[in-house]
This record gives C-alpha cells, structure tokens and sequence, in this order.
C-alpha cells in the first residue's frame, strides 16, 4: 500500500495532506472558490453518483475538460518543496496525501502519494460491469464514442463508497483513516489549502495525539466555528508558507 513504509516507521516524521489550494499557484481553480470549478454547474448533476446516469452526458465532457485543462499545467513550488523533502528524508518519514485530483505531485518528484479523492487521469470503463477495471488516458484527448458500455473518470463522487487506487478497487477514506487512526506525539500534520468542507479536517483530526498544522490564507478558528478548532495554524498560501513548514519541518526531523 503507497503509505505503508510510512505507517509502518517507528520515529518522527511528517505528513502532507494537500487539498486544492496547493494547486491554485498552478492556475488551477479550486471547485469551490470564487472562480470555482463548480460555480456554473449543479454539483448534484455533475458529483452525485446518484445522479450519474440521468446527467450522464453533461458529466462526461465536464470531467474530460477538466482533464484536458490540465495537459498545459505545471506543479508549482509548493509540490516541489514537499517533494524535495520526501528525496531528501525518504518516504518512511514523508507521506504524501492529497484530495487533489490532479498528478502535480508525482510530476514534481512525489511518489507514494494517496489520491483520497481518485486520480482525474484514469478511466473506469465498462463501468457497473463485470468487466470492469480502470486505465490511464494521461492527458491526451480520448475518443469516448468508442466506448460500447458507459464509463466514469476516477474521481471520488459524493454518495460514492469505492474507488480506484493503484488499480484495485476500495473503500473510499480507509487509506486516510488508517493514516489518522496512526498518527502519534512523533507525527506532525499539515492540511495545505483544504477547504475542510469535504473532509472536516478540524472534526477529523480532533484528540489526535499528532501535533496539526491547518496551513491556508483564511483562519478556520473563528466564532462560527467554536468547537473544533486547529490547535496550530499558518494563516498563508501554500507558497508563502514553505519557510514557515520548512523551519518546523527541520526541527522536528533533527531531534
């Protein structure tokens, strides 16, 4: 499993979780935000696994052009900084987990990464089948016109229970929850620019015996939120950031 050797290592070490504000530098929208992806279309049509096969053609070319978007896109300092950090520390004391759908951590140096939320590159074709299975397509246009049996991008929709991941199908969150459930004192987390909406990080997180870090341009600790709280955050971007992470990252892995 990719976060095994991780898990797995007795002694400190640091976890990523990144979420779409990682990428925003790369010119990637967030689905979210102001210019979000989601912002002219009804996100029960387009991610709702309930509705997959009456919006079954407005799904389609919406993921397939978000898949295309990204051939010109390029990871940013941010994916390369915890890349780096992962070459330079090893993958037993990085691991790398992202809600991002895109590849920009492998292409900037990352392996081992856990996509919680599927990876926009794949296919899962002959979909509800007995035959199915998943393949990659890259970013190269595909000829769905071609296909004899629906088909459905790897990408996680709300109400869905299962996903592909390094080509076997599984439950969606046990990877990540596997990851938390071992997160001790010597373990230090950062959340980069999650909207914790999706995944409430703050709630998630909550009694966990890691020291976290939420790292995002807007404080999430305010009076709408009075309960859960992020015991440490860095109120900056992803790229601002780094020289905050790397200080902490340092002293945490030198002791």
């Amino acid at each position: 499993m990719l976060l095994e050797d991780f898990i797995d290592y007795d002694g400190k070490k640091i976890m990523f979780i990144t979420g779409s504000g990682i990428s925003e530098a790369s010119g990637v929208p967030t689905f979210r935000g102001t210019n979000g992806l989601w912002l002219n279309h009804d996100i029960e049509e387009i991610c709702n696994i309930r509705n997959f096969n009456k919006f079954y053609d407005k799904i389609i070319p919406f993921y397939d052009g978000l898949r295309l978007s990204l051939a010109d896109k390029k990871y940013n300092i941010a994916h390369k900084f915890i890349a780096d950090l992962q070459k330079n520390y090893g993958t037993h004391r990085i691991g790398i987990a992202t809600t991002n759908v895109d590849l920009f951590h492998e292409e900037a140096g990352a392996i081992n990464v856990h996509h919680i939320h599927g990876n926009i590159t794949e296919l899962i074709l002959n979909y509800k089948k007995p035959n199915e299975h998943c393949v990659n397509i890259g970013y190269k246009p595909f000829d769905y016109t071609s296909l004899t049996e629906k088909c459905k991008p790897n990408v996680i929709f709300f109400e869905e229970s299962m996903h592909y991941e390094e080509g076997f199908k599984k439950e969606i969150y046990s990877d990540l929850l596997w990851l938390l459930s071992n997160a001790n004192k010597d373990v230090i987390i950062f959340i980069i620019g999650a909207s914790n909406q999706v995944i409430p990080f703050n709630t998630w997180l909550n009694g966990c015996q890691a020291k976290y870090y939420n790292v995002n341009p807007v404080s999430y600790n305010n009076e709408m939120n009075p309960i859960f709280r992020f015991p440490h955050e860095i109120v900056k971007n992803a790229v601002d950031s780094i020289p905050d992470i790397s200080l902490i990252v340092e002293e945490h892995l030198s002791k």
